[in-house]
């Protein structure tokens, strides 16, 4: 398997935080080690505050895409 094809995609858009981050942690929480998640999260406070709260975590922040719709997909993997 591709190390950066995502294992699962949750789509938090329209989601505040910590509401996402509560979300995200959860989905990371069924997964393995080692699994990809990609998260779909609007501008502003959503891009902000996630990645830094999933690093707090200890799970990795792979990359964040920027959308063409102002929206961003951020690639986490479960550690």
């Amino acid at each position: 398997m591709n190390s950066m094809l995502p294992c699962n995609t949750l789509d938090l858009r329209g989601t505040r935080h910590p509401i996402n981050f509560k979300r995200s942690t959860f989905e990371l929480g069924k997964m393995t080690c080692g699994e990809l998640l990609e998260i779909l999260l609007d501008d502003g406070e959503p891009i902000e505050n996630m990645p830094q709260s999933l690093a707090a975590e200890g799970h990795g922040v792979e990359g964040i895409e920027k959308l063409g719709d102002g929206g961003f997909i951020v690639f986490v993997r479960k550690v």
